[in-house]
């Protein structure tokens, strides 16, 4: 995967097309580089960036490639163990927050989680704010007693309907009740669908003309609503029955008791019908308990009961049964007339039927007696001679007529219906103009309500939604976990002690600790949050494997500037930890790459050291595994606006704190709105300058610094003009501003006051410390400056600048 990588193919920024970083030699497995602010340190470490998958949206491509320069396709291992630690890394993963008394720690997605919550729940906050004065707006369209209320002018809609006068007392009077109409929720919503054709005045004035129609026709009484039936059906069958009265039953041979029986049947005075009263006394003799005679109370043998059952029977027999089963079923019943109904019409015609009910009525009570009369004696024929036909037929003529008249009598109520039915129109359109002003003010409120209660549902459901997310992101972030024990190691290792600063889990937090006591975020130093940073970046390597095969898999680790100006009292230890790293990573696999870039020389040749080191240990236990077949290389390399080169090996610390001062003096990279950017070792560069100063000045001529400039001696050396300028130079300002530099970068105050010298004036007192040491040895400065003519050049020209003012 890495075993051939040789370096990053990057365009964008200020590249001009695609531009290659030749990282590695062929053979090396770490690389030191050396590039000044501005060279292009940065951009190579975003590239790497880029190459994991991050948005970088200043580079439009990046593109890692071989030693035979053939591209190597990215792929999802790749950008798993490719790790890149720079200063964004240390912004974008390390946050330290105060917690009441304690100081919080948040690593990597915790930081990125932490601004989120932060973002969303002040989101959420504004957006309950707004969800509160919405709902305080919106009650007041729920207040009936509001005039903002839809519910106040529906009310007053309906009020506009009730009373004298008004529609509900109109429809009242139309329809002839008692009461007035009740007004509903219906009756707004029908009266509204009316579309008036006529104006308010035309429809008052047919409206009064249809009210003198109506009061005309209710004088004249009431609709007949029942029809006369025209059809008039006897009650019973007149020519069965006729024939049932006329059949004739035989008389039996009879004995003389027997004939006594039917004499008392038909001629006997015995209370009821005959043949009721015998069928009686069969009954009662037919029991075999009866012993005695109801009507004499003489004792009654069963042969007695037997011949007199059989005297009945002979006299009563079948068919005289049948014949008056027959009789009995034949039901007849008086026509009933509702003559009452019909007071308002043709009482001639009402008197003729009448008359026909009546006759009628009397040929049914005749055939009433009839039957009687043949029940009682069945062997007696009856012959009617009646003929009804006359009087059905008149009857039917007569209700014909009275229908005829009752129709007649209602069609005058149809007009009258008619006329109601187009004062309820009207009525309706009266009210329409009565009440549509007042409702449109209902349809308007109803509107705005509506609007004002989405609004409010809209921002319910969005806070309901922003909470949700902020629960879930604080979930998110409890369930962040990372290796303490690793970091707490790695702080130890840097600090030399186990107490100086560690991180315990405590709740799902990381609290900070210093010296076995909480410290707070404003007591934080840069380097110890550089520390921090440095120590989680090598826990990112334990993500998803077991500590034990943490470095075997193949890696590339690209570090800028691990050291920075605020480090300085920790170098040792922060040197120290990455040489335990470093060493750890490329012994766990032959394969794995690492590149680490420095502005600052000092730390280049530190690092270089440390590599020297790490290179010796792994080719000694590489040839014990190999047979001495694997050897590492170490690139030296350097960047320079955007250009990769090898360093030479005959610079030393004091040559580089030289040319250290010489970069800073010449330093002139612009934002885009044309100021100067402050280097990355402007807070360090007056101590760099006074050690140099210090150096010559001891050596050449056994004084400090305070005195260079003053001793009268040295000062006769000088033009007379040079004399005057560096007696009078208050270089010392700056050479001295940052002796207590570690102690100011825990006290902000402090910070800003040593701010107050500016960019400009230190790099006008490295150009003075520089031609200082020109003047009184030109000879030391261009042997230093042997390999760089253009810097000499320009120091010359700084000197002549001096002169001439």
């Amino acid at each position: 995967m890495f075993e051939k990588l040789k370096g990053i193919s990057l365009e964008g920024e200020m590249l001009e097309g695609k531009t290659k970083f030749d990282i590695f030699d062929s053979n090396s497995k770490l690389s030191v580089i050396y590039g000044r602010n501005g060279s292009g340190k940065s951009t190579v470490a975003k590239g790497f960036k880029k190459i994991k998958g991050d948005d970088i949206p200043t580079l439009t491509s990046a593109e890692l490639y071989e030693t035979n320069d053939s591209h190597i396709s990215s792929s999802d291992e790749i950008k798993d163990n490719v790790f890149v630690f720079d200063e964004g890394f240390i912004e974008k993963n390390i946050k330290i927050d105060s917690d009441g008394l304690n100081s919080i720690v948040m690593f990597g997605e915790q930081v990125e989680l932490e601004e989120l919550i932060n973002t969303k729940s002040a989101l959420l906050t504004k957006k309950r704010e707004e969800y509160s004065k919405k709902q305080d707006n919106c009650r007041i369209y729920e207040d009936a007693k509001n005039i903002n209320s839809p519910s106040f002018h529906w009310n007053k809609t309906k009020s506009l309907l009730s009373g004298e006068g008004k529609w509900s007392s109109i429809d009242k009077q139309i329809k002839g009740n008692r009461n007035n109409s009740s007004v509903t929720d219906q009756t707004v919503e029908m009266i509204v669908k009316t579309k008036p054709e006529k104006s308010e005045d035309e429809l008052k004035n047919d409206f009064r003309v249809k009210m003198e129609e109506l009061k005309h026709f209710s004088d004249s009484g009431a609709k007949i609503e029942r029809p006369i039936i025209l059809e008039f059906e006897y009650k019973f069958n007149k020519e069965e029955v006729d024939a049932l009265l006329k059949e004739k039953i035989e008389e039996p041979v009879l004995s003389s008791r027997e004939k006594q029986i039917l004499h008392l049947i038909q001629h006997g005075n015995l209370n009821v019908n005959g043949i009721d009263y015998f069928l009686g006394v069969k009954e009662y003799f037919e029991d075999d308990k009866t012993d005695q005679c109801p009507y004499c109370l003489q004792e009654t043998s069963k042969d007695y009961k037997a011949s007199l059952i059989k005297n009945i029977e002979a006299v009563l027999n079948k068919d005289v049964e049948e014949h008056i089963s027959k009789l009995s079923d034949i039901k007849i019943s008086n026509i009933d007339f509702p003559f009452d109904l019909y007071k308002e019409l043709d009482q001639t015609l009402v008197l003729k039927v009448k008359n026909n009910v009546d006759d009628l009525n009397e040929v049914l009570n005749q055939y009433v007696q009839y039957i009687d009369q043949k029940s009682s004696n069945v062997y007696q024929p009856i012959d009617t001679k009646v003929d009804i036909a006359l009087l059905v037929k008149d009857f039917s003529s007569n209700l014909e007529n009275l229908e005829i008249d009752r129709v007649k009598y209602n069609n005058k109520f149809a007009s009258i219906n008619k006329t109601k039915d187009e004062l309820h129109i009207i009525n309706k359109e009266l009210a329409y103009y009565m009440i549509i002003d007042t409702y449109n003010l209902y349809l308007t409120q109803k509107d705005l309500k509506q609007k004002e209660f989405n609004k409010l549902s809209l921002l319910k459901k969005e806070g309901i939604e922003l909470a949700k997310e902020v629960n879930q992101l604080l979930q998110r972030q409890s369930n962040t976990h990372i290796a303490v024990d690793f970091i707490n190691k790695g702080l130890k290792y840097i600090f030399f002690s186990k107490e100086r600063l560690h991180i315990h889990p405590k709740e799902n937090k990381y609290l900070l600790y210093s010296n076995g006591k909480s410290v707070q975020p404003i007591n934080i130093s840069c380097g110890e949050r550089n520390a921090l940073g440095l120590c989680y970046f090598f826990t990112l390597m334990l993500n998803n494997k077991n500590e034990v095969d943490v470095y075997k898999n193949e890696s590339l680790l690209i570090i800028d500037d691990p050291v920075s100006s605020f480090d300085l009292e920790n170098q040792v230890g922060i040197l120290s930890y990455l040489k335990s790293q470093i060493l750890k990573v490329v012994s766990g696999n032959i394969n794995s790459k690492i590149a680490i870039f420095s502005h600052d020389l000092m730390t280049i040749d530190n690092i270089k050291k440390i590599m020297e080191e790490v290179e010796k240990n792994v080719v000694k236990t590489q040839f014990e595994l190999t047979n001495n077949k694997i050897k590492y290389h170490i690139s030296h390399k350097k960047i320079e606006k955007f250009t990769v080169a090898n360093i030479g090996n005959t610079t030393n610390d004091y040559n580089r704190l030289l040319v250290n001062i010489f970069d800073y003096a010449v330093y002139n990279e612009k934002d885009s709105l044309g100021s100067l950017i402050i280097p990355n070792d402007d807070l360090v560069i007056g101590n760099t300058m006074r050690r140099v100063l210090e150096a010559f000045s001891t050596f050449e001529y056994r004084m400090g610094i305070n005195e260079i400039s003053t001793d009268r001696k040295i000062l006769y050396l000088m033009d007379e003009e040079y004399a005057d300028y560096f007696e009078n130079l208050m270089y010392r300002l700056v050479l001295n501003g940052e002796s207590h530099l570690k102690d100011r970068v825990k006290d902000t105050a402090k910070i800003d006051f040593y701010t107050t010298i500016s960019l400009e004036e230190k790099q006008r007192t490295a150009r003075d410390v520089l031609c200082l040491m020109f003047v009184l040895n030109q000879t030391h400065i261009k042997y230093h400056f042997k390999d760089n003519q253009k810097a000499i050049e320009k120091i010359e020209q700084w000197c002549r600048e001096i002169k001439s003012k």
